[in-house]
């Protein structure tokens, strides 16, 4: 269940604002593949830019609901690529400290 688009991305990701143990089996499956795609798009940007903004403690469902939120905020934004999304949603939440 990979994520194709950015209108994929929110359905799944809606899915983590809600308790993840009153979810049926096929949102469940859902939840987790937006956590699991959220999660390796950040630290493998991280991991490429050599750069950690993301505040220590951040668990991968909070990440999901960051990604979530930034949707819900800019529908405009669904055609686009989901990997691209999930970066500006991380980046817009953990701005990262300008260097001199």
């Amino acid at each position: 269940m990979a994520q194709t688009s950015g209108l994929g991305l929110y359905q799944s990701c809606q899915l983590t604002t809600k308790p993840e143990n009153s979810l049926s089996e096929n949102d469940h499956l859902r939840y987790v593949t937006c956590v699991v795609f959220v999660t390796a798009i950040t630290m493998g940007y991280e991991m490429g830019t050599k750069t950690r903004c993301v505040a220590a403690g951040t668990t991968n469902t909070q990440l999901g609901i960051i990604v979530y939120k930034y949707l819900d905020d800019h529908p405009e934004m669904l055609n686009l690529d989901p990997g691209t999304l999930t970066i500006r949603a991380v980046r817009q939440a953990f701005p990262c400290p300008v260097k001199h």
